[in-house]
């Protein structure tokens, strides 16, 4: 009878500090498929430690060395699984990753690393980066972590003639969603790690990638396109690194307003890796930028295409950039409408309410639409169920009867006001508006009872008027 080898078994390790709003949910997500969770603690003075105690962890201090490698392969040390797993308190597991991570942990005689793909969260809550990172991998084979910060585990892999893979692994990090303020205080604390990384390793274009990536999220353009040539001038990276570069310096370019080397860089990054959408991303704003409608709209419809291939797939460069199909919709049918295509652009704000009726954007851009084709019935539709949506927004609602009075469009514009006065009897504004346009049509006699009103209320909310502008959300 064979022997039957035992289960492959997990260590989850983790260095943190003050870290007490977010290891919860960290822990959460992963606390039914590890087996030994080890967090090493560099100075906690919130209830990190008590909450990972919770959770079973085997808590370690650790002096703090301004070197993450250090303290990384001091978490490893303690692992006393098979296989281990290394996250930052701020990532989460999603759940559709544990089966995909029990089929990976088998006995493997070489050093394996697993590649582990990470959406990051944008500031704006909605849009994501796509990254990934070697964060699985089997122990005692003498991995360990480079890198005094983004620190590594594959040149030491590579050391050791072991082997790299892919996965369908994925976390969830909300790192970049952090408040303004406790961002900043991260990336300058790197900003000072990433220098002497730099003048450690002059000659590593990974040190100025991560430098200048830094100086570019610190709103420091200039200081990081010195980075961003120097790493790209070394070519040490591999293509999928490599149109990831091509990418973030083509969008520092763009901050500089150096259009045609973004757009250079932007091409080739494409060329390099095709199923991408970051490179499209680039290609779209840069077109914006030099109020290139055409191409503009180009680039959105490939940027779109590659979205939802990717959603399918994966992306074939390193780090990527993930808009939502709806972002894309609604600016796609901003500039059919602006360029005239209208059929098109009503295709687009539909694809956007069909998913989302309530989408306020689609619906501003449903109105400027039928503005556009002269259909006011609809115009007035849609303007009624914005208004029930979002009541306080009087100066927009005010630009679309301002608008229609530009036109000469009376009586649309008086059923706007209306609509307006209906929310806000008492407004000021809106009875002078109403009055006037009243008076226009030759109705003295509802200008007169309008006037009645106007003459015995205070105005408690007065009214700004303003030109409507297009509904394209920004990018």
């Amino acid at each position: 009878m064979k022997n039957v080898k035992p289960p492959q078994t997990l260590s989850l390790c983790m260095i943190v500090k003050n870290e007490q709003e977010y290891l919860p949910d960290c822990l959460e997500s992963i606390k039914t498929i590890v087996n030994q969770i080890v967090i090493i603690d560099t100075g906690s003075d919130d209830n990190t430690v008590e909450i990972a105690k919770k959770y079973g962890a085997e808590v370690y201090y650790f002096k703090w060395c301004d070197d993450f490698s250090v303290a990384r392969n001091e978490s490893i040390k303690y692992a006393g699984c098979d296989w281990i797993l290394w996250m930052d308190a701020d990532e989460r597991l999603l759940p559709e990753s544990i089966p995909e991570i029990k089929r990976l942990l088998k006995y493997e005689k070489k050093p394996i690393i697993y590649k582990v793909h990470i959406r990051n969260i944008m500031q704006d809550g909605q849009n994501y980066t796509l990254s990934n990172a070697h964060r699985l991998f089997n122990n005692h084979r003498g991995i360990s972590f480079s890198g005094r910060i983004h620190e590594q585990i594959s040149p030491s892999t590579k050391n050791l003639k072991g082997e790299e893979r892919d996965s369908n692994v994925n976390l969830y990090h909300i790192g970049y969603g952090f408040e303004e303020k406790k961002t900043a205080d991260k990336l300058e604390r790197n900003r000072k790690l990433l220098i002497n990384m730099v003048k450690e390793s002059p000659n590593s274009a990974y040190a100025h990638f991560t430098l200048a990536q830094n100086y570019g999220m610190l709103n420091k353009p200039e200081k990081a396109l010195v980075h961003y040539r120097k790493a790209y001038s070394l070519k040490q990276f591999d293509p999928a690194m490599t149109a990831s570069l091509l990418n973030i310096m083509s969008g520092n370019l763009v901050k500089l307003n150096m259009l045609e080397e973004a757009y250079e860089y932007g091409t080739k990054s494409i060329k390099l890796r095709p199923v991408q959408a970051g490179g499209y991303y680039i290609l779209f704003k840069i077109a914006t930028a030099k109020q290139e409608d055409e191409n503009a709209i180009r680039w959105l419809q490939k940027l779109l295409y590659m979205t939802e291939k990717i959603g399918n797939t994966k992306t074939t460069i390193s780090t990527d950039v993930l808009i939502s199909p709806e972002k894309i919709l609604l600016n796609l049918g901003s500039l059919y409408n602006k360029t005239g295509r209208i059929d098109e652009a009503l295709e687009c704000f539909q694809k956007v309410l069909d998913k989302n009726p309530d989408n306020i954007d689609a619906i501003k851009g449903l109105i400027e639409f039928y503005f556009r084709k002269g259909d006011f019935r609809l115009m007035h539709e849609y303007f009624t169920k914005l208004y029930n949506l979002i009541p306080d927004d009087l100066r927009y609602f005010d630009s679309v009867g301002t608008l229609l009075i530009k036109q000469n469009k009376f009586q649309e514009s008086i059923l706007i006001y209306e609509t307006i006065l209906s929310g806000y009897p008492n407004n000021v504004n809106v009875l002078k508006r109403l009055i006037g346009l009243y008076g226009k049509i030759g109705n003295l006699q509802k200008a007169n009872e309008l006037f009645a009103i106007l003459k015995n209320t205070e105005d408690s909310k007065p009214l700004k008027s303003k030109v409507i502008k297009s509904s394209s959300p920004k990018s």
